[in-house]
């Protein structure tokens, strides 16, 4: 048990300078001590497919908040004015910025 304690002391403290020294996974991962732990442990298709299931979870957040924002009330008469007021002056105003925009990419 007390050499049980002492090899995870020593991890800690591998870990501790790592993390001290411009911590990078690239390091990490040369170390044998270290070496067994994720991410060193994960291959490529194991990587990618934990990229590909955070963007699938992050789309269908996307979906559930749009859904819910959607099914919420606009508000009363005068924020709704307000609202549409506003969304007038951002129209005008990406309308001239995309005229302005064309004319810069057709000079350059």
């Amino acid at each position: 048990k007390n050499q049980k304690q002492t090899i995870m002391t020593t991890r800690e403290e591998k870990l501790l300078d790592l993390l001290g020294n411009d911590f990078s996974i690239k390091d990490s991962c040369f170390d044998p001590d270290l070496r067994g732990d994720f991410p060193c442990n994960v291959n490529a298709a194991e990587a990618a497919s934990l990229a590909i299931a955070a963007g699938v979870v992050g789309l269908l957040m996307v979906v559930f908040l749009t859904m819910n924002l959607q099914q919420a009330p606009r508000g009363s008469d005068l924020m709704n004015k307000i609202s549409d007021q506003i969304k007038s002056g951002a129209r005008a105003f990406l309308a001239t910025e995309y005229k302005y925009l064309t004319g810069f990419v057709i000079v350059v």
